[in-house]
């Protein structure tokens, strides 16, 4: 009992229990835990390309554009050629949504191409080089696991169910977070529960 209660307490302990073997029980700062809402939310995906102060942009662009849609469609439908207002706010919604689509399409056939093996922060080819390390163009520390894990869950050609994909993407990005600052070494041995 007292050594259950050692473990818990110990703020690097790790249990091995998910498929790449980590679940890291340390607690995220309040800038780490909003990048890890953002990344499970889809406002910023790294790995497709959306940066994120591009997902926090687009998602306010996205809001003013809704206001403006409802106001404008109350207001204007009385004025000659008003369905031309609508064709311009389609086409400032539509030209973003077809750019990241062509992006995500470019960084799903580079990740294949290359068995997933990609930076998840800045998509650098990792393919040439340890198991883990640091990465060359970004700096960040990587796991091999954790790449290819993060990757097929967003371009694997077989998609599990929603909820179970994005609790399992939750997970990888947590400690994707905590391996790139540098609180999680995979190196480490690991903790076992038993």
């Amino acid at each position: 009992m007292a050594c259950s209660a050692t473990v818990a307490a110990h703020s690097h302990s790790r249990l091995v229990v998910d498929r790449f073997g980590y679940d890291s029980q340390m607690e995220l700062t309040d800038s780490q835990h909003e990048e890890l809402t953002m990344l499970t939310n889809g406002r910023w995906d790294p790995r497709k390309g959306k940066s994120k102060q591009t997902g926090v942009a687009l998602y306010r662009i996205g809001m003013g554009l809704f206001v403006i849609l409802v106001i404008s469609s109350c207001v204007f439908v009385s004025y000659p050629l008003s369905e031309f207002i609508f064709l311009g706010l389609a086409l400032l919604v539509l030209i973003p949504m077809i750019w990241f689509k062509w992006k995500s399409r470019q960084t799903r056939d580079l990740a294949r191409a290359h068995d997933y093996f990609l930076c998840p922060w800045c998509r650098y080819l990792l393919e040439d080089l340890d198991e883990s390390g640091v990465c060359p163009e970004c700096g960040t520390a990587y796991e091999k696991g954790l790449c290819q894990e993060l990757y097929r869950s967003a371009f694997a050609p077989v998609q599990l169910e929603s909820k179970a994909r994005l609790e399992k993407e939750r997970k990888a990005w947590r400690l994707a977070i905590l391996v790139r600052d540098g609180m999680f070494d995979p190196d480490e041995p690991q903790l076992d529960p038993n």
